[in-house]
C-alpha cells in the first residue's frame, strides 16, 4: 500500500528487545544480618553473587576461590595505587575491595607507605587512595595531572580549573568558609561546587547563633584541613626526591651493565676516550631508567656497537687533529724564515692561519698520521711561496672589493663642492666604476677606513648609510686608516676567544691562532670590520684643499711628502697670547674629527715645516678659562677635547723579529718598550730590521716636527 507521498505503507517492525537479567544476579549491599552475627565475611556471598550467570572467567578468576582470609592477607600486601587498578580490574573485584568488610585491607595498604599522613576523617580510604596516587583529572579524567591540590582534595588539570574555579580578589562570608588556594595577582581561587554546598548549608541556618556555630566549626575544619595539606606537601616532595633518586640508581646500574657488556666485547679503550661533546651516559639507550635483561641487551646491543664504532672514528679524527696541529709549527718555521728575509715590512704577508690553508700546505699537514712530515717535506713550495703570496693578496683584494660597494664608493669620494655631489637620489643613480677605476679610488688620500672592531665611538662616526654627518660631537678615539696601509690592520686578522672550543680543532693548543698575551686569537684575513667613513673623507678633502691638493687626484703618498703642516684656528680662540698646536695632515683629520664639530667647516693655517720650526715655542697656551664648561687650565682643554697634550703621543708601530707569527708575539709597541723587550732575548745592541721591525701600514714617523709641538702666531719667516 502506498501513502499519497508514494511511500510505502508497509509497517515497520522494530527490533525485538532484549531480555533483562534476572535480579537474582544483582548483589546487595549489606549483606544479611544473620550472616554478619555469625561472623561470616559478607564477600563470601558477593562471590557466590558473581559467579551467577557468568560465562569463561578471566586468568585472575581463580582468585576468588581462595578463603577469604588468605585473600584479604594477600590484598594487604599490596601497595595502595595497585590495590586500586585491581579494584577497577573487574567486577568482582570491586564488589569485594570496595565493600566496608575491606577497610582493614586498605588501611593495612596505606600503612606501609612511610610517612603518609593519614586519611582524612571526611574521605574513605580508596577517596584517599584515588587522590593520593592516582595522577588524573577528577572532573574530565585527564590523565598526566601530576600536582594534588591537597587543600581542595582534588586534582585538576588547566582545562577544567577554568570551568570549575573560581577567583576573587576579596572574600565574602563564605567564601572564607571553604578551602582556596592563591591565585595570581594577589588573588584566590576555589572550587564553585564547595561554594554553592556550603553557601545552600549556610543559607538553610535561620538564627544568628547558628549560623556563629557553623562559622566556627568550618574555621576549625579549615584549619585541620590547611594543617593535614602542609604535611601532604612535605611528603609528596620527599616522594619526589626519593623517586628522582630512585630512578638515577636504576639510570647508573643499567650504564654499569652497559659499560661491562661492551668492555667484555673489547670496547672498553674507546669507552675511555670518549669526550665532550659525546657522551655515553647521555645515549638514549643508556640513559634510561630501565634493569638491562639478556632480551633487552639483545635488541639495544647492534646499535650500541654502531655507537662504539662512531666513537672510534671520532678519536682518530681528534687524534689527525692533534697531530695536524703539531705539524703545523714546522710549517709555522718556513714563513717565519720567508719573511723575516723580506724585512722592511713593505707588503702585505699572510698571518700563519692564512698560511697553513694555502692548498699546497694544507696537502702536506693533513697526510695520513703514518707519515713523518718534517721542515724537508716542505722543500718543494719553498720556491713556490711568492707565487702562493699573490694569489693570496689578489684574493684579499677582492674580499675588500666585496666588502665595499663600488656604487657607494664612487659617491663617497666625490669631494664636497664638486657640482655632482650628491645629486643621485636613489643607488641606481649613482654610476658604476671599473676595476681600475676603484683602484684609482683606493690610493686616493680621501679614501679613510675605519674598523668597527677597535673604534671607541661617543657620538658621531658611522657607516656612509647612517648619514650621521650632522653630528656636533667628535668622536673620542679616532684610528685613520688608509690604503694599502689598512690592509694589514690588527683587528683584520684577530677574533675574540671562544667560551666553547671544538675538541677536534683543540685551538687553545693550535700555534697558528694561539696568542698568549692577547684578549683575541689569529683568525684568517677579513674585511668584515672595515667600513668607509664618508664624514672623515670629508675632512681629509678639506685638509687636502687647504694643502693646495687637488681631492680628486691627490694619492696617500704625495700627502705624506708635503713639506706641509696645519694649525687650527678653532683653537685660537681659546688663547690669548695665539700659541696653538702644528699637526701633520693625518693629524689634523685626527684633532678635527675627535675635538670640532663634524658639521662645521674648520678653517687651517698651513706652513713649512721651517717655518713651524722658527715659531715653535715651549709655552703652553693661555687659554680664556671657561669654568662653566670645566676649562680652567690648557691641560684641562686637552683633556675636555681628548686632544694631543703637551706630551706627545708615542707612536706603538715596532714588533720583535723573535716572536714573529709565535704565540707568544705582542701587539705593537713603542720603541722604548720594544728595546727593553728585547733584552729578555738576551740582544744588548738591537738593530732594525734585524731585531725588530716596523708594523706594515704603520703611519710615517715625523722626525722634524713631532705630534704636540706649539707655534705662537703670528708665524716668523723662516732663514734657512
Amino acid at each position: 500500500m502506498k501513502t499519497r507521498s508514494g511511500a510505502s505503507s508497509e509497517k515497520i517492525v522494530s527490533p525485538p528487545k532484549k531480555k533483562r537479567k534476572s535480579e537474582g544476579s544483582g548483589i546487595d549491599v549489606e549483606p544479611p544480618n544473620d550472616v554478619r552475627d555469625e561472623g561470616i565475611s559478607s564477600t563470601l556471598i558477593l562471590r557466590e553473587q558473581s559467579r551467577k550467570g557468568k560465562g569463561k572467567l578471566g586468568r585472575l578468576a581463580g582468585l576468588l576461590d581462595l578463603p577469604i582470609d588468605v585473600l584479604f592477607e594477600i590484598f594487604g600486601r599490596l601497595r595502595p595505587y595497585e590495590l586500586l587498578k585491581l579494584a577497577r580490574m573487574t567486577k568482582e573485584f570491586r564488589r569485594m575491595l570496595m565493600h566496608r568488610s575491606s577497610t582493614t585491607v586498605w588501611r593495612s595498604a596505606l600503612e606501609s607507605i612511610p610517612g603518609l599522613p593519614p586519611c582524612p576523617p571526611e574521605m574513605t580510604e580508596p577517596q584517599w587512595v584515588n587522590l593520593v596516587f592516582d595522577p588524573h583529572c577528577h572532573f574530565c579524567f585527564t590523565t598526566g595531572v601530576r600536582n594534588a591540590e591537597w587543600k581542595l582534595r582534588v586534582r585538576i588539570c588547566g582545562k577544567c580549573a577554568k570551568e570549575h574555579m573560581r577567583d576573587v580578589h576579596h572574600l565574602n562570608i563564605v567564601e572564607t568558609l571553604i578551602p582556596h588556594r592563591p591565585a595570581k595577582r594577589y588573588r584566590r581561587e576555589y572550587l564553585h561546587q564547595d561554594f554553592e554546598k556550603v553557601r545552600a548549608q549556610y543559607e538553610a541556618l535561620k538564627g544568628e547563633e547558628e549560623r556563629s556555630a557553623f562559622v566556627a566549626q568550618r574555621g576549625q575544619y579549615l584549619q585541620a584541613v590547611s594543617k593535614h595539606a602542609v604535611l601532604c606537601e612535605i611528603w609528596a616532595k620527599e616522594q619526589t626526591q626519593d623517586r628522582s633518586i630512585e630512578l638515577q640508581r636504576m639510570r647508573d646500574d643499567r650504564r654499569a651493565a652497559i659499560i661491562s657488556k661492551l668492555t667484555d666485547l673489547g670496547w672498553g679503550f674507546e669507552i675511555e676516550s670518549i669526550q665532550y661533546p659525546e657522551c655515553l651516559e647521555e645515549h638514549k639507550l643508556v640513559n634510561k631508567p630501565a634493569r638491562l635483561t639478556d632480551r633487552v641487551w639483545k635488541n639495544i646491543e647492534q646499535p650500541m656497537l654502531e655507537f662504539m664504532q662512531k666513537m672510534r672514528g671520532e678519536r682518530l679524527r681528534r687524534e689527525h687533529a692533534a697531530l695536524v696541529i703539531e705539524r703545523k709549527r714546522t710549517a709555522i718555521k718556513i714563513l717565519r724564515a720567508y719573511k723575516n728575509g723580506r724585512l722592511p715590512c713593505t707588503e702585505l704577508l699572510p698571518e700563519p692561519v692564512d698560511f697553513c690553508d694555502f692548498p699546497p700546505v694544507k696537502a702536506i699537514l693533513e697526510k695520513p698520521s703514518e707519515v713523518e712530515v718534517t721542515e724537508a717535506s716542505f722543500s718543494d713550495i719553498v720556491s713556490t711561496l711568492p707565487t702562493m703570496i699573490e694569489d693570496w693578496k689578489r684574493d684579499v683584494h677582492q674580499r675588500l672589493n666585496v666588502t665595499i660597494e663600488s656604487r657607494k664608493f664612487s659617491q663617497i669620494f666625490m669631494p664636497m663642492g664638486c657640482p655632482d655631489y650628491g645629486d643621485w637620489e636613489d643607488d641606481d643613480d649613482i654610476p658604476s666604476m671599473s676595476e681600475d677605476e676603484f683602484q684609482t679610488k683606493l690610493n686616493l688620500a680621501t679614501t679613510v677606513f675605519q674598523c668597527r672592531g677597535c673604534r671607541n665611538d661617543y657620538a658621531g662616526f658611522s657607516d656612509y648609510s647612517d648619514n650621521s654627518d650632522d653630528s656636533d660631537f667628535g668622536c673620542l678615539d679616532v684610528n685613520l686608516l688608509f690604503y694599502p696601509g689598512v690592509l694589514g690592520h690588527t683587528c683584520l686578522t684577530r677574533a675574540q676567544h671562544s667560551l666553547w672550543f671544538s675538541p677536534y680543532t683543540a685551538s687553545q693548543k693550535d700555534d697558528s691562532t694561539r696568542l698568549l698575551y692577547h684578549s683575541r686569537n689569529r683568525t684568517k684575513w677579513s674585511s668584515k670590520y672595515l667600513y668607509l667613513d664618508k664624514v672623515l673623507s670629508e675632512r681629509a678633502a678639506a685638509v687636502i684643499r687647504a694643502a693646495g691638493q687637488d681631492p680628486k687626484t691627490a694619492t696617500v703618498q704625495q700627502m705624506d711628502t708635503l713639506d706641509t703642516y696645519f694649525a687650527c684656528r678653532d683653537c685660537l680662540k681659546y688663547s690669548r697670547s695665539s700659541i696653538s698646536p702644528v699637526f701633520g695632515w693625518r693629524d689634523m683629520i685626527k684633532h678635527h674629527a675627535e675635538n670640532h664639530s663634524l658639521s662645521a667647516t674648520t678653517p687651517f693655517t698651513t706652513m713649512t715645516a721651517a717655518e713651524a720650526e722658527s715659531s715653535r715655542t715651549e709655552e703652553e697656551p693661555d687659554i680664556t678659562l671657561e669654568p662653566e664648561l670645566g676649562i680652567a687650565s690648557f691641560a684641562d682643554l686637552m683633556r675636555r677635547h681628548s686632544s694631543t697634550a703637551k706630551t706627545p703621543k708615542v707612536p706603538k708601530i715596532y714588533l720583535c723579529v723573535q716572536c714573529r707569527d709565535l704565540p707568544e708575539e705582542r701587539e705593537a709597541t713603542s720603541l722604548t718598550l720594544m728595546l727593553e723587550h728585547l733584552t729578555r732575548h738576551d740582544i744588548e745592541e738591537p738593530e732594525l730590521n734585524r731585531h725588530y721591525y716596523i708594523q706594515y701600514g704603520a703611519s710615517p714617523i715625523n722626525d722634524r716636527l713631532p705630534v704636540g709641538t706649539f707655534v705662537r702666531f703670528p708665524l716668523k719667516s723662516s732663514t734657512a
